[in-house]
């Protein structure tokens, strides 16, 4: 729908102000649909500097178990999957990855996700 594309439009601006107001939108605040976080993540992760999704390591990392235990299974899935900052593909997101499967052996099913 239109509604989803300017979402995704949004999230994938190429500034470090439009990455942070797509990640608000939907880590934030917990009023969008499973629609609209979704295409919001696959706007986020566009990025053709992809040091603009560097500083949202930590912050993906540490939102992961609130986010599990506070939204629904599809939201939760949505965030996990969709704004894990893969474009980054480097030995500190690796390292950042198992660091965090290494601390947080419950639940499997979060685990899996990420």
């Amino acid at each position: 729908t239109g509604v989803q594309s300017a979402a995704q439009a949004r999230a994938a601006l190429p500034t470090a102000e439009g990455k942070q107001a797509a990640w608000a939108s939907v880590w934030e605040a917990d009023t969008e649909p499973n629609t609209i976080v979704r295409t919001t993540g696959l706007g986020f992760r566009r990025a053709a500097d992809t040091e603009l999704l560097r500083p949202y390591v930590g912050a993906y990392f540490d939102a992961l178990q609130g986010v599990w235990e506070s939204r629904s299974y599809a939201i939760a899935a949505a965030l996990i999957g969709g704004f894990y900052p893969s474009p980054l593909a480097d030995a500190e997101l690796r390292d950042a990855t198992v660091a965090w499967l290494d601390a947080n052996p419950e639940p499997p099913a979060l685990r899996r996700l990420v």
